[in-house]
């Protein structure tokens, strides 16, 4: 939306057909003090905030994405009212909890023209158990990845690696996670709920330690009439060996 007669232009000698006064700018047919009137977006604004916690690993979780707290929940519902056309011309907003009540703070610009808008929106958090945490707790798992070293404080390094990979990709991925973990004599193997966190985590040791990856895969069932495959990656540093054991 912008001025009429283009930005900076000015229109002598028009009246604004809203409130009869002389205007030598126009914004949609009217001067700047009546416009503002014309735009409201703060009727768009739900009349509740629905967030979702986990009670197990207390995630925020907001429509498909998450937040590990309520304002980065809320953070996320702001992004997304920022990048919907329908909200335009929302150039910002903010908010401040109190209680059980989000104060939201929407600022509007329309060329030159600013307006700041307010609504109380009721915040509302249901405790859930997320799918993340259910298919961890079920056993769920996509592949497995088998370390192999040649001391046993070795192999625990790599382990510590592992863990601490898992726990950043799972900010942004729901399936990273350890199901399952195998001690046995010839090393560790962890049963991983992606198998893209595995493939990228086995890319990342190889080039760290320098170790030898190898990939096999098995058939596990069908889904939806599609074969499911299971990974089995064996990341074994100190020895240049082939195979899976």
């Amino acid at each position: 939306m912008r001025a009429e007669g283009g930005k900076g232009e000015k229109s002598k000698g028009k009246f604004c057909p809203r409130c009869g006064r002389h205007a030598e700018k126009f914004y949609n047919n009217l001067c700047k003090n009546c416009f503002p009137e014309t735009i409201s977006l703060a009727e768009k604004l739900p009349s509740r905030f629905a967030l979702r916690q986990c009670k197990n690993c207390g995630r925020i979780y907001v429509n498909d994405d998450f937040g590990e707290t309520i304002e980065g929940a809320l953070d996320i519902l702001l992004r997304e009212l920022l990048a919907d056309k329908k909200m335009q011309p929302l150039h910002a907003a903010s908010y401040r909890i109190e209680g059980r009540l989000v104060h939201v703070t929407l600022v509007m610009k329309v060329d030159d023209v600013e307006k700041i808008e307010k609504k109380d929106v009721e915040l509302v958090v249901k405790t859930i158990l997320c799918e993340r945490c259910a298919r961890e707790g079920s056993g769920y798992f996509q592949s497995i990845m088998q370390l192999r070293a040649p001391t046993k404080e070795l192999t625990e390094a790599l382990f510590d690696d592992v863990q601490q990979q898992i726990e950043l990709m799972s900010h942004y991925d729901q399936h990273a996670f350890i199901s399952k973990i195998e001690r046995k004599k010839e090393g560790l193997d962890l049963y991983i709920g992606s198998k893209k966190v595995t493939m990228q985590i086995s890319k990342n040791i190889k080039n760290k330690f320098n170790a030898n990856v190898v990939v096999s895969r098995k058939l596990a069932g069908k889904k939806q009439g599609q074969k499911v495959y299971r990974d089995t990656v064996l990341v074994r540093i100190g020895e240049k060996k082939k195979g899976r054991r």
